[in-house]
């Protein structure tokens, strides 16, 4: 759904008026033409009447980082130009590995402890639990997780995790209510990526976790609870996608000097021609590294992002161009320095 959203707006920058508008029309046609889409929870429209949910969704994309707002003008990053920039069927039913890809590694990214909780709750309860089960016991298994985690931490992060706490517990006037907006799009989202299954039983959806969604489940690393940290993100993520997503893939490692710097050269170009860039002597860091991780995973190959750091550290070149790394400390300030071999 969020990525039909994001089709909408594309390269443009539209009025959330015209978007919903938009969405609502498209909602109506799904319908009439998809039964998979007329069954599902969570749609645009009922009938003719537009639903509260294309809020939630927008809201959740803002969230996501994949569109920005300003006086209720709506437009993509460049997170989602890459996004939208991957090859998709455009009639496809449902995401390709792609984009199940991307949207996975944003999701963990920036909401691990609410999709893994979701999981974990899924793991628990082999028949799987109904919307209503999942809504009723999130607040407390949200409470168990963060203590957890805070307990274990070190001073900025449990400062972090107390914040999080301190909203759960004392901002949520209604924690069922509430949670129904949290829990809905993340389910649908774990349910477009292939990670579980959604079974209509009555007038409400019962969510259980199927085999694909077990076995990426396991692969994350648990202590008291499972969970993801930067390093995880940086050496492992991507042969995790490669366990649930087309099987396996060639180790970027073992390939030759030669062969890697012709494959992060060529995907560093496509990079230049997919996304804007205010200075083409200067690629931004993270972004780099996801395109040029999910570029070569197309092409069954895993690269890591410590992978591709290693070879910037080193320095390479490609096509007549030095690429090398500069670091300023900050992810967001960091990135990849082009300039002419000498």
């Amino acid at each position: 759904m969020s990525y039909n959203i994001l089709a909408a707006i594309g390269q443009k920058q539209i009025p959330k008026d015209l978007l919903e508008s938009i969405m609502k029309d498209w909602s109506f046609k799904m319908s009439q033409s998809n039964d998979f889409y007329y069954n599902r929870k969570g749609k645009l429209t009922e009938g003719e009447k537009a639903t509260t949910a294309f809020s939630h969704y927008l809201n959740l994309c803002e969230s996501l980082n994949l569109v920005t707002s300003l006086n209720s003008i709506y437009a993509c990053t460049r997170l989602t130009e890459i996004l939208l920039s991957l090859k998709s069927e455009k009639d496809a039913k449902t995401l390709s590995v792609h984009q199940k890809v991307f949207f996975l590694y944003q999701l963990l990214t920036l909401d691990a402890d609410g999709i893994l909780l979701v999981l974990q709750m899924l793991k628990s309860s082999p028949n799987g639990l109904s919307q209503k089960e999942l809504q009723k016991e999130f607040k407390a298994s949200f409470n168990l997780r963060l203590t957890v985690k805070r307990d274990k931490s070190k001073d900025r992060v449990r400062s972090l995790i107390s914040e999080q706490y301190r909203l759960l517990n004392y901002s949520w006037q209604n924690p069922e209510k509430y949670s129904e907006h949290l829990l809905v799009p993340r389910c649908e989202w774990l349910s477009e990526l292939n990670l579980i299954k959604v079974v209509k039983v009555g007038g409400s959806n019962n969510y259980s976790l199927n085999e694909i969604g077990s076995v990426f489940f396991d692969s994350i690393p648990r202590e008291e609870v499972s969970d993801i940290s930067e390093s995880w993100i940086r050496n492992h993520l991507f042969k995790s996608f490669a366990k649930i997503y087309n099987g396996q893939r060639e180790l970027f490692q073992n390939l030759s000097t030669k062969a890697k710097s012709e494959r992060l050269g060529n995907s560093l170009v496509k990079f230049k021609n997919s996304v804007k860039l205010s200075n083409t002597f200067r690629y931004p860091l993270t972004d780099s590294l996801l395109f040029i991780s999910m570029d070569n995973f197309s092409d069954n190959v895993i690269i890591e992002f410590e992978d591709v750091l290693t070879e910037l550290k080193l320095g390479f070149t490609y096509n007549g161009y030095q690429y090398s790394l500069n670091d300023t400390g900050r992810a967001n300030e960091s990135y990849i320095s082009i300039q002419l071999e000498r």
